[in-house]
Formats: C-alpha cells, structure tokens, sequence
C-alpha cells in the first residue's frame, strides 16, 4: 500500500461549480423533497382517521 497516496495519485480537486453539477444541484434536491412533501401528505389523507387519532393521543395500542 506504498503506492495509495494521494499525492501520486494524479487528482484534481473540484471547484465549487463543478461540485454542485456532479451532485445535482438545488434542482435536484428540491424534486426530491417536493417528492417526499406530496408521497407525505398524500398518506396522510388517505389515512386521515388514525393519523387525527395518533395527534389527539386516542390511539389503539
């Protein structure tokens, strides 16, 4: 394991810019979590009943 270094690896660190493009950006996290936001809120309509219920603390256990 002489050879892991790197120094003589030959890397290239990234700028900021080139950064935000390989990992997707804002964009892409905020499909994400728009994503998430409406599958949430979608469940919880569907099931509107037992989630009142689980808030008011009346559950079943």
């Amino acid at each position: 394991m002489k050879n892991a270094s790197t120094d003589t690896a030959g890397l290239v660190g990234l700028t900021r810019d080139e950064m935000i493009s390989c990992h997707g950006g804002l964009v892409f996290w905020a499909a994400v979590g728009a994503g998430v936001c409406i599958s949430a809120f979608t469940e919880i309509i569907a099931d509107w009943d037992n989630f009142k219920a689980g808030l008011s603390g009346a559950c079943k256990r």
